[in-house]
């Protein structure tokens, strides 16, 4: 089960990737959003969906947005609709015991017991942290230095709140960093070389960077089937640790991805799509299929914009291939950018209390196409209220918030509240799924509004997201694809 992650982006998508994972990602170069590539939107994955702040994003994952406060940063934010992502509805059979292990074997790791970090236990008052020592290599088989270590986030306990159109999941999170609250340094003793990785606090940002203060080899950390060693000091919240992950097998043999990029860029054909690798059946890894991508549709000013986007985190069988009727992407988005990658994934989350710390291992197979900013006269919906030329917000009063009518689409309208305050430290995600979006609106009531702030340097975003199209991978394999259009209103002052 994913846990909650959330992801403050910085440049979720520009799609993007990420993301949600929504509004994080800056790591190493700029975010949660989860790379401000074209699909990076956002998610953790581990079992959690968090905030991705630090952890790379070009190096691995989709992104996870981080600065939401900057105007041009919107559509980071945009992306902010796939990279943050809520618990899903407990399952039918969660897990008894918190221990990081698959106890039931249904292919899900503490669902239904662990916290939104991953971790064990409810989340201290400080809150809970959830790290990655992300050790996915890019097809040649490099690891960036700088891209290794990340605090997806520190959060904050969730809360719940039934408003007059739908119920809202609200996340409060640390918004700068303390010195010290990081895991110390990290060493990284693979079978070629070993690295060690420190902290530094940036003091602008207020995030952890970390990365290598002596030249790496140029060579590759690891090869397929190594042990590589994780030793971290610990810091003032999360205890060190020293544990051993095995590289699985690459992924090799892969056919040519030009097919699905046709058909995620708006040609659906009659005929089967087909991705095809060599399989291994008795593999440590899992395998899992990665594909994200965006288009700027609509931005007359730098606080009002739409955003067309797509995401697939899927987990497959290892059996070699992957089947896809030719309209399963639906009608595509001509011109967006697209982001895929396969990878065999191995490695574990190690659960530190009420902390948790991800070690993916593997090497991704991958492929990207430019584009993204295709812009026309009209979004495809507006917001109503608050008004895009005034974008008014009084805290402390009831916000309405209203929209035309929506195009044909599947649904669900997610109604996302985004704001970061300086003053207070905190960065809240409100993310509300709206019972009846035809009717065309629904009111956050003074009592949320009240928590939030107008003032000069703080940043307050509201974005619709509507789903236009989703479908399930076909069985045995997992995942929905889904293609949405977000509408993003800042209305920071």
């Amino acid at each position: 089960m994913r846990y909650l992650l959330i992801i403050c982006v910085t440049c979720i998508c520009a799609c993007e990737r990420t993301r949600v994972q929504q509004d994080i990602e800056l790591p190493m170069d700029s975010a949660i959003a989860m790379d401000s590539e074209a699909v990076d939107a956002g998610l953790l994955d581990s079992t959690t969906d968090v905030l991705e702040q630090d952890s790379s994003l070009a190096d691995g994952d989709p992104p996870i947005p981080t600065d939401l406060g900057r105007p041009d940063m919107m559509l980071d934010s945009a992306m902010e609709a796939d990279a943050m992502v809520f618990p899903p509805p407990l399952d039918p059979t969660p897990e008894i015991d918190c221990d990081a292990l698959d106890n039931d074997g249904d292919g899900v790791v503490d669902e239904g017991v662990a916290n939104l970090c991953g971790g064990c236990g409810e989340i201290p008052e400080g809150g809970c942290q959830h790290w990655r020592v992300n050790l996915i290599q890019d097809g040649e088989g490099a690891l960036n230095p700088n891209r290794i270590v990340g605090l997806s986030g520190t959060i904050l306990e969730p809360d719940v709140l039934e408003i007059d159109n739908g119920t809202c999941q609200i996340v409060r999170l640390v918004s700068r960093q303390s010195e010290g609250a990081d895991i110390g340094a990290v060493d990284i003793q693979g079978s070629q070389s070993t690295w060690t990785l420190t902290p530094v606090l940036d003091q602008q940002s207020g995030l952890f960077r970390y990365g290598s203060n002596e030249p790496v080899a140029d060579e590759p950390l690891f090869r397929d089937g190594d042990r590589v060693a994780v030793t971290a000091e610990g810091g003032s919240l999360v205890q060190g640790f020293d544990h051993e992950v095995v590289a699985p097998l690459s992924v090799a043999e892969t056919t040519d991805f030009s097919p699905l990029f046709d058909a995620l860029r708006g040609s659906p054909s009659d005929e089967t799509l087909r991705l095809g690798w060599r399989p291994n059946l008795a593999s440590n890894g899992q395998m899992k299929l990665y594909i994200g991508g965006s288009l700027v549709t609509f931005r007359p000013s730098n606080t009002y914009q739409a955003i067309e986007h797509f995401v697939l985190d899927g987990q497959l069988i290892d059996d070699g291939e992957l089947v896809l009727p030719g309209d399963f992407f639906g009608v595509g988005v001509p011109g967006s950018s697209v982001w895929l990658y396969l990878i065999r994934e191995g490695g574990q989350r190690l659960v530190l209390g009420p902390h948790a710390v991800t070690i993916p291992i593997g090497r991704r197979v991958e492929a990207r196409t430019a584009g993204g900013v295709s812009l026309g006269d009209a979004p495809p919906f507006s917001i109503l209220s608050p008004d895009p030329n005034e974008r008014r917000f009084v805290p402390g009063e009831d916000l309405p918030v209203s929209w035309s009518a929506l195009p044909d689409g599947a649904g669900p309208l997610d109604l996302r509240f985004s704001s970061r305050n300086p003053e207070t430290n905190v960065q809240s995600l409100v993310s509300c799924i709206i019972n009846d979006p035809s009717l065309g609106a629904a009111t956050l009531p003074a009592a949320l509004t009240s928590q939030f702030s107008s003032e000069i340097d703080v940043f307050n975003q509201i974005t619709l997201r509507w789903v236009l199209h989703r479908r399930q991978l076909p069985g045995p394999d997992r995942g929905t694809f889904q293609h949405s259009a977000s509408v993003i209103l800042n209305l920071s002052q």
